[in-house]
């Protein structure tokens, strides 16, 4: 929920630019509704719709479940897993949904492989990671 706030706020300016025309916020039926969101000038709010989910809504995201991590799940402790606790098995499972890989993978997409900034996010994740790390992507394949 937390990683719609972009897209929600477009959404917001596009009621509000609405209001500043000085027109009704309600509509009388579904002629009035469908021209004012076909309506040219609306256009660009729902482009920004889009770009605000595709490049905001994973940093977004990001933040939110490093929150969580911080907050609810905290460090884990390095050895084997304790399976006996309901408390540990819960953190593992909680920790497995909220960073799966392609979430992950959405946000690195975007910064680059190869930048500090994913040193970064992984290290807010609680990695230990040294300075001047490259994050390659696969190998080319070869004919050997």
């Amino acid at each position: 929920a937390f990683s719609q706030i972009p897209p929600l706020f477009v959404l917001y300016l596009l009621l509000r630019y609405k209001t500043r025309e000085g027109e009704k916020i309600f509509f009388g039926n579904w002629n009035e509704l469908l021209y004012w969101l076909c309506s040219y000038n609306r256009i660009p709010f729902f482009v920004g719709i889009r770009v605000a989910r595709a490049l905001l809504s994973p940093f977004f995201y990001m933040i939110a479940a490093i929150i969580v991590k911080k907050i609810v799940i905290g460090k884990f402790q390095p050895g084997p897993r304790k399976v006996t606790s309901d408390w540990e098995n819960f953190r593992y499972e909680l920790s497995a949904s909220l960073f799966p890989r392609k979430r992950l993978q959405k946000c690195t997409e975007l910064m680059g492989r190869h930048y500090e900034c994913v040193s970064i996010m992984y290290r807010m994740l609680g990695s230990k990671i040294g300075k001047r790390v490259f994050w390659p992507g696969s190998q080319p394949i070869t004919d050997g």
